[in-house]
């Protein structure tokens, strides 16, 4: 999706904050210092297959966060707005897209059911090069997975994000890139709720050669949406969503987990923490 000037601006800025702040928690650092709540310096495993991550991130909650300084504090909200901004947009396109297949969707519909509460996050990331992290050999940037809410929203000063959406395709970086341009991923929730139709869409960052700085929104549903399949419009449909329903193990992530596999009726809420 391409972005305005004064978007870009905005992520300019923010991701510059990041930069900025990482550099001096490099100067800084001590492995037995909590001091900051909202900041993870490394995620070390992902999940079973014990995946050593390099990745470092701040983690903003709409508004509650333990902020290292008032410029930073400053210019990371000031990318929320513009994100509100888009996603305004895009809730109207989605609902309009769900629309045409589902019953009972309106063009407010995504807007009315997009969350606003604690689980709408912005995570600045920060991914060191390569060659600065010479004692990380066999770790990757972010392993790979899908998102939880019904989707993301992803700006990256450099490529490195890489996307598929089947187990047995191979892994690709998005068509379009450049900083005037952001990537929207599909997330579990869109999944459940389209019954398939929208795959959650599979990501990873490798370990990258050149430093790289994004920043991911998270949009989630409402705590207490259910993530039920919306009502189709027409046996033909109800038809391809039993087949799309059979072929869904191809478009698991690597680790098919509770996760991934709710139970009917799950909350989105329920499945964040799950």
């Amino acid at each position: 999706v391409r972005v305005s000037d004064e978007f870009v601006t905005a992520a300019r800025a923010a991701t510059s904050a990041m930069e900025a702040f990482e550099e001096e928690e490099e100067e800084d650092h001590d492995d037995d210092k909590e001091d900051n709540a909202s900041y993870s310096r490394r995620e070390p495993q992902y999940g079973a297959q014990r995946i050593r991550q390099t990745a470092r991130s701040f983690s903003v909650v709409r508004g509650d966060a333990t902020w290292p300084s008032a410029a930073f504090r400053e210019r990371l909200e000031r990318y929320v707005e513009r994100v509100d901004e888009l996603c305004a947009t895009f809730n109207v396109a989605l609902s309009r897209v769900l629309a045409n297949r589902f019953l009972g969707v309106h063009d407010d519909y995504v807007a009315l059911n997009a969350g606003t509460g604690s689980n709408r996050v912005l995570r600045a990331m920060y991914y060191p090069d390569a060659a600065a992290e010479n004692h990380c050999v066999g770790y990757v940037g972010i392993a790979a997975h899908t998102d939880y809410e019904l989707y993301t929203v992803i700006f990256e000063t450099s490529p490195g994000l890489e996307l598929r959406s089947h187990r047995d395709q191979p892994w690709r970086r998005p068509s379009s890139s450049g900083e005037s341009v952001v990537v929207i991923l599909a997330g579990d929730a869109l999944e459940f709720i389209s019954g398939g139709a929208f795959p959650a869409a599979q990501h990873r960052v490798p370990r990258l050669p050149h430093r790289r700085t994004s920043l991911v929104f998270f949009q989630p549903l409402n705590d207490d949406v259910r993530l039920a399949p919306l009502p189709l419009r027409t046996p033909q449909q109800r038809r391809s969503r039993r087949k799309a329903s059979r072929r869904r193990r191809d478009h698991l992530p690597l680790e098919a987990d509770a996760r991934v596999c709710p139970p009917e009726h799950r909350t989105q809420l329920e499945h964040i923490l799950a």
